[in-house]
């Protein structure tokens, strides 16, 4: 976990404290524009299920803390509707894409590909029912769990 803490986002926005730098799931995913630097994506979890586990194992408080804002990470990405986003991407300036791929993608079936560059820092335009409900999923068996534990 220790070396972990290179691969995690620390700033003030809740979007991305404490999730793992990702950056190649926006070939795929998302709007299918090519690697950009993302945030809140399902791959979070995983270390967040981790911390949770050792932060509970230790007594470490600090490391509940960080799988809480982990969870949170991905927990932000769900709009009012219930639908969710595969991350936020924080990069500014995303586009392109990568020849060959963007026309396989499910969720861009109805679109056009024609590459265009825009700003961003924002959620995809594509919404994601798939690997980003994984964070609930997890939830249950981690904070929920805990929950029926103590009581």
């Amino acid at each position: 976990m220790e070396l972990h803490k290179a691969w995690t986002i620390y700033t003030p926005d809740a979007r991305m404290y404490g999730s793992s730098f990702r950056w190649w799931e926006t070939i795929w995913e998302g709007d299918g524009e090519g690697p950009a630097i993302c945030a809140g994506h399902a791959w979070t979890i995983w270390k967040a299920e981790a911390l949770y586990w050792y932060g509970v194992l230790t007594g470490d408080k600090n490391a509940t803390e960080m799988a809480w804002c982990g969870f949170v990470t991905n927990f932000a990405k769900a709009n009012k509707n219930g639908e969710m986003y595969s991350c936020f991407e924080v990069d500014y300036i995303r586009g392109g894409g990568i020849e060959g791929i963007k026309k396989d993608l499910k969720q861009l079936a109805d679109n056009s590909f024609v590459d265009a560059f825009k700003t961003a820092h924002a959620y995809p335009t594509h919404i994601d029912s798939s690997l980003s409900r994984y964070a609930w999923v997890r939830y249950v068996y981690t904070f929920l769990e805990k929950e029926k534990r103590q009581s």
